[in-house]
């Protein structure tokens, strides 16, 4: 029997935790993995029983971002590609997310965040949206949300270079709200799910709906304006350049 590569279950009758569960590849995502997300997002959210979605990989690592081979052989043709049909998803949730983060959140292991209410992140964790040195461009809805947070010139930084940062620079930059001991992610985040969800439900949820009013639309517009570059990007040869390099594990050449 083939093992689940995302986990849905409910704790506490109110709360649905769903997991990434392909640690041999640091939880990096697979097409079908997508859709098992989407699923088990729309299922939460239509389950009148469950108050919060709590949302994480394993003391490890978080998400690698995208499986980079069976993204190769199953590369998005349009906006209706599984991926982009998962970040729509979190945008529109009107539940509470909350995300606990430990170890790697790669690519859109990283942009998946910045649609969460809540992020508990470990010590160590490492986020990094390599869009790109890959030869594309960002994703998720980032290259308005990251700039909504941290300025334009820090986004460039961490959007046009690639570069990585740790759960301390994170916290600073507001993409986090809570830095945890190493190997208590998973615990912590409970706790605060299980906080979460012991408000009142509708008023957690008018209050997101109210804080996310002006943006929402805004939101899934930019998600899909940066898929159809994303597309087109993925056709050029600088990405098919930088996809084969990262397969072939050497430095790639644009000249």
């Amino acid at each position: 029997m083939n093992q689940a590569l995302i986990i849905a279950e409910t704790i506490n009758n109110n709360i649905r935790h769903i997991q990434f569960n392909r640690p041999k590849y640091k939880n990096a995502l697979t097409e079908q993995m997508y859709r098992d997300l989407t699923q088990f997002l729309l299922e939460a959210e239509e389950d009148n029983l469950i108050h919060v979605i709590m949302l994480t990989g394993d003391e490890n690592d978080f998400c690698a971002g995208n499986d980079i081979n069976d993204f190769i052989n199953n590369p998005p043709t349009s906006t209706q590609a599984d991926v982009f049909i998962f970040l729509l998803t979190l945008n529109r949730l009107t539940k509470p997310l909350i995300a606990g983060v430990s170890g790697s959140a790669i690519g859109i292991g990283t942009t998946m965040l910045l649609h969460c209410d809540y992020i508990v992140a470990s010590e160590g964790a490492l986020f990094k949206m390599p869009f790109v040195s890959l030869g594309c461009t960002p994703e998720g809805g980032s290259s308005l949300i990251l700039p909504m947070l941290i300025g334009q010139k820090k986004s460039a930084q961490l959007l046009m270079l690639g570069e990585g940062f740790n759960e301390s620079q994170a916290n600073e930059f507001g993409i986090i709200n809570q830095i945890c001991n190493l190997g208590q992610c998973l615990q912590n985040t409970l706790d605060v799910a299980i906080k979460m969800a012991n408000q009142p439900p509708a008023a957690i949820q008018a209050s997101k709906h109210i804080m996310k009013a002006n943006i929402v639309n805004q939101i899934e517009q930019t998600i899909l304006g940066e898929g159809e570059l994303f597309i087109q990007r993925l056709q050029s040869p600088e990405a098919k350049e930088a996809l084969t390099a990262f397969v072939e594990k050497r430095q790639p050449n644009f000249n």
